[in-house]
């Protein structure tokens, strides 16, 4: 404890754990970014600000390697190590007390990070569950095998550029890695491998987390790097140096072939997407407050589709994650909301929560999240105008947005030109024809164009 003490005060091992704590808190609290925006408010809740929290280890992960190898090459720079030799004290003490010093230090800055973030979830109101400690856990685990790395690096090559190369290094390594996890359908060996790294993608929602098996093989690996990191501490010749290498390897070998080849693979329904229903209306517990709402404009939307065949007959909301390259669910018998994709539904009435699940005949986009364009909009005000009988598009149909006034306006014009039953057949079309998502729906709803 002694010897704990003194490297506490003396090494850098404080100042690596101030900086795993202070480097991230600027950019999520300061500055806006995915984690201020939907789908994955970060504030929305602890699962989702644990995950936003392991994506920050694209920057902290360097951060501790780079301390790491600082400190490592400490009694080579100084020119210790001669004499620190002749000493009784074996070496493994002497770097065992210093690794538990800087591990120490960057869980502490971890866990502090932790606390802030879990504590602006609270203060946001946000959904609170256990299923965010598992992703901690692995978390700090990363940081520790990067720290401890890194002094081993520092140690068998004390040169003053291998810290900043290590980081710059590392920097690099984790972005291409987070970049390559982008997508829920790329299968591939080197999602595979970028699943070693401390970065598991961006979140994709706020009812997604990591399933266990995948957090068991992260920290399965990143122990085995730490011990190899502990191993080279205390190697003397190049026979134990080879010899320390083995638990990283045999991690590797390990968790490789464990790891999921897609991205999509390593994350499970959160237990805030279980639904809570009221009749043939449901929503996830994590938006259990909007059940009333939701079942009264759900039972009025249902209402007004029974007309069209094979109408719906249930509401759901889409607890699914948000890939950018997977398009939402869909069925014929069931209306999709998706809270995720429109914090601002949470604050909607009755009549615009209604709109939204008319909205595209109540069938979801064709496109992946964050991609379209006009045609999603003019979709939306036309059917939702025709289903409710209103002589013209709401002034607040879904996905509006300034500009579009003058287009809807036409489009609806044209529409509205043509008698009852071909507006109807129309709308029936464009209704398989979203279900199908074959062709452009638009084209089945307003053939002559828009203007």
């Amino acid at each position: 404890m002694r010897a704990l003490r003194i490297e506490l005060r003396r090494s850098v091992a404080p100042w690596a754990g101030l900086l795993v704590l202070l480097l991230p808190l600027p950019l999520l609290l300061l500055l806006s970014g995915p984690w201020t925006h939907d789908p994955a408010r970060w504030e929305s809740s602890t699962t989702t600000a644990a995950l936003w929290l392991r994506w920050c280890l694209m920057f902290v992960w360097p951060v501790a390697l780079g301390a790491g190898a600082v400190q490592g090459m400490r009694d080579r720079r100084s020119g210790m190590t001669e004499l620190l030799g002749t000493t009784p004290r074996p070496v493994g003490q002497r770097t065992g007390a210093l690794a538990a010093a800087l591990a120490v230090c960057l869980v502490v800055g971890f866990g502090a990070l932790a606390v802030v973030g879990v504590g602006n979830v609270l203060l946001g109101g946000g959904h609170t569950s256990a299923a965010f400690l598992p992703v901690l856990v692995v978390g700090a685990l990363a940081v520790v095998a990067g720290g401890v790395l890194g002094l081993a690096v520092g140690r068998v090559a004390p040169h003053p550029l291998v810290a900043p190369a290590a980081a710059v290094l590392a920097l690099v390594l984790l972005t291409l890695a987070n970049i390559g996890l982008a997508g829920a359908q790329v299968s591939s060996f080197t999602t595979r491998l970028a699943h070693l790294t401390a970065v598991i993608g961006d979140p994709r929602g706020t009812m997604v987390t990591t399933t266990w098996s995948f957090d068991l093989v992260q920290a399965a690996w990143f122990v085995g790097l730490a011990a190899t990191g502990v191993l080279l501490l205390a190697a003397k010749s190049s026979r134990a140096k080879v010899i320390a290498l083995a638990p990283a390897l045999l991690a590797a070998a390990v968790a490789v072939p464990l790891l999921p080849a897609r991205p999509a693979d390593a994350f499970t329904a959160d237990a805030a997407a279980e639904l809570v229903c009221d009749g043939p209306v449901c929503v996830s517990r994590m938006h259990a407050d909007r059940l009333p709402v939701l079942a009264e404009a759900g039972r009025e939307a249902l209402r007004l589709l029974a007309r069209l065949p094979d109408a719906p007959t249930r509401v759901v909301e889409d607890t699914s994650p948000q890939w950018v390259d997977q398009l939402p669910e869909r069925s014929a018998d069931v209306v999709r909301i998706n809270y995720q994709m429109d914090s601002g539904l949470l604050e909607a009435d009755v009549a615009r929560t209604r709109d939204e699940l008319l909205a595209g005949v109540g069938v979801p986009r064709c496109h992946a999240a964050n991609a379209g364009g006009t045609d999603e909009p003019i979709i939306a005000a036309l059917t939702v105008a025709h289903l409710t009988g209103a002589d013209r598009p709401p002034a607040d149909y879904p996905g509006h947005f300034t500009g579009m006034e003058s287009m809807v306006e036409s489009a609806w014009g044209r529409f509205s030109s043509h008698p009852e039953d071909v507006r109807e057949q129309r709308v029936v079309a464009t209704r398989k024809a979203l279900l199908a998502c074959d062709g452009t729906a638009l084209d089945v709803l307003l053939p002559e164009g828009v203007r």
